[in-house]
């Protein structure tokens, strides 16, 4: 370590001096890892002396100021054309994607996607959900729509309908059980 040291310590590189070049200095703006070496007056003068912009025009130094803002990595602007992961309306359409998907509904179900007949799901109760899923609805406010398939299904399974079936009988009960759920749902709202 000490002979490395030793090695490092030259001659200062400014003519006619003499002394030992203790500090090290770029050879140029382009060139910033080649030293030359100073004695302590000389690389005083030489900071004093030193314009790493020197030669350069106006623009060329704002051009290189905003790239060292970057780290000399490309950036686009956010409302750009180009889908960024930053774009406001690709981030939308992702969450949009996300809070409309099954699962996120069913463990969570807060997402109505701002419809007003639509019900969260996190707000009903084990057989409140399972009404619905009888009458193969989502949860909704729309007492027209509940109705409508309440009828189409008791019409369908009516036992007059099916002569006395004793499975079309116990299905229509169902259908009578699950749409006094629903009303009572809808009472509550």
């Amino acid at each position: 370590m000490i002979d490395d040291e030793k090695q490092s310590i030259q001659e200062c590189t400014h003519e006619g001096c003499d002394q030992k070049g203790e500090f090290k200095a770029p050879l140029s703006p382009k060139l910033l890892h080649q030293y030359q070496w100073f004695c302590l007056k000389h690389i005083q003068e030489f900071n004093k002396s030193w314009d790493f912009y020197q030669g350069w025009s106006q623009k060329e130094i704002e051009i290189d100021t905003k790239e060292k803002y970057t780290w000399r990595r490309p950036s686009w602007k956010i409302n750009q054309e180009k889908t960024s992961p930053f774009d406001e309306t690709f981030i939308r359409k992702k969450l949009e994607n996300f809070y409309s998907s099954d699962f996120f509904l069913e463990n969570f179900g807060t997402y109505t996607k701002h419809d007003s007949e639509s019900i969260p799901f996190n707000l009903l109760n084990k057989d409140e959900k399972a009404a619905f899923e009888f009458f193969k609805l989502a949860p909704t406010k729309n007492f027209k729509q509940i109705q409508k398939t309440f009828k189409q299904l008791a019409k369908k399974y009516h036992p007059d309908h099916n002569q006395g079936s004793k499975k079309a009988e116990a299905t229509f009960k169902k259908i009578n059980q699950n749409y006094v759920v629903l009303k009572k749902i809808l009472a509550k709202l």
